[in-house]
């Protein structure tokens, strides 16, 4: 039943039914676009693994913020390229403390000392420099901040598209119930303009459709406490979409605040859309049994087992030597007749052998056969194959 409602998956994950999930979004674009590699699908791959091409709409749910900021360069560097091809790069947050957790010292394995206390850290060869990391905020000219209210509360649009990149802008609703107190800062470059963490008062403000740096390549959707929380650019033939909280996405949001046509706007014009389940800890089993289970070899592994387990038993050694086998001896030049052949020599003589002959067969003859084979053996008497050839020949049937 567990997995059923989906509660053993992380909140915002797409395999999840109850309202800390975002099934019934998955479950919706399927219907209208249809399931599969050219629909709606999930990712359980690693995000490193993303290819640039084709082009789709990838979409990152409920994103941690401080694993986001710890992202490896190649996973960055992985959906900058797919971005740059084509691909609608979709990044909502979830609810948490801007505060990073504590991160212990870093403990040298090789010194066994920590290096803030004086360790230091073996040199890299020259021969093999260290990569440039992927600085994702001076590329993409955006940074994390939190300057609003950690209260729930409403996020205002900020009026009219002037710039006429966002259709049907007005079809927005006019406020969001936001649950995130994270914003973004467009301008990296400069310093805040509030210190992190700190409480900014939720009262009635003039919203506006930019932070004031118009030479920004975001468009601000939204803003909470005069601050963007939901933004889009272009990003070569791609584009990028960020917003600081994810609950207008989920399954309770979709029940009680559905905002069709902002959730329309924000899968973009592909036709392939791809949840990512990995940055949620939802990844793949890519070992052999899972590849066996997956193109129904289960069957093909017990045979291939049971013949490793004959051909063992033929091999083994036993533990008694088995007894030694007697020589078969040869027949040689055996023949049916061997028998009677012997028989016969023991029992008539030679000379007698064509009376004895004569005598078995007259037992059975006609008159007029006996008579004619006397008469053709009496003049060859002494010579017995002689006299067998001149009874034949007179015997014979004209």
């Amino acid at each position: 039943m567990r997995f059923a409602r989906g509660d053993v998956y992380p909140a915002y994950s797409s395999l999840r039914a109850d309202a800390l999930g975002t099934r019934a979004f998955f479950d919706a674009l399927g219907l209208l676009r249809g399931s599969g590699p050219d629909g709606v699908e999930r990712s359980l791959k690693p995000l490193e693994k993303t290819r640039p091409e084709p082009p789709r709409t990838l979409i990152l749910a409920g994103v941690n913020r401080h694993q986001w900021l710890s992202t490896n360069d190649k996973t960055f560097e992985a959906l900058d390229a797919a971005v740059r091809a084509g691909t609608r790069l979709v990044v909502t947050f979830r609810a948490t403390p801007f505060e990073a957790p504590e991160v212990k010292k870093n403990v040298s394995r090789k010194r066994g000392r920590d290096a803030d206390a004086g360790g230091t850290p073996a040199p890299r060869p020259e021969n093999k420099p260290a990569p440039p990391p992927f600085d994702w905020q001076t590329r993409w000219s955006l940074a994390l901040s939190s300057d609003a209210d950690e209260t729930p509360g409403a996020v205002r649009h900020g009026g009219s598209d002037t710039s006429g990149a966002v259709a049907n802008l007005t079809r927005f609703p006019d406020t969001l119930p936001w649950r995130s107190g994270m914003t973004f800062d467009l301008n990296p470059s400069l310093p805040p303009p509030s210190p992190p963490g700190k409480r900014v008062s939720t009262r009635p403000m003039r919203i506006t459709q930019s932070t004031g740096d118009s030479a920004s390549p975001w468009r601000v959707l939204y803003t909470r406490a005069n601050r963007p929380v939901l933004i889009e650019r272009t990003l070569g033939k791609g584009s990028l979409v960020f917003a600081s909280d994810s609950f207008f996405v989920s399954n309770e949001a979709l029940q009680r605040n559905r905002a069709t046509a902002l959730l329309a706007w924000l899968v973009g014009p592909h036709d392939r859309i791809i949840f990512d389940e990995s940055h949620l800890g939802v990844e793949e089993d890519t070992g052999i049994a899972a590849l066996a289970r997956r193109y129904g070899l289960g069957a093909a592994f017990v045979t291939l087992l049971l013949f490793a387990a004959l051909f063992v038993w033929r091999r083994m050694a036993l533990f008694v030597p088995p007894p030694a086998e007697e020589p078969v001896v040869g027949l040689g030049d055996y023949r049916p007749t061997a028998g009677i052949e012997a028989l016969l020599r023991r029992s008539v003589p030679r000379k007698n052998l064509a009376s004895v002959c004569l005598a078995e067969w007259r037992a059975t003859a006609r008159p007029e056969d006996i008579a004619r084979a006397d008469a053709a053996i009496a003049p060859h008497a002494a010579h017995p194959a002689e006299a067998h050839n001149a009874a034949l020949r007179a015997l014979r049937r004209r």
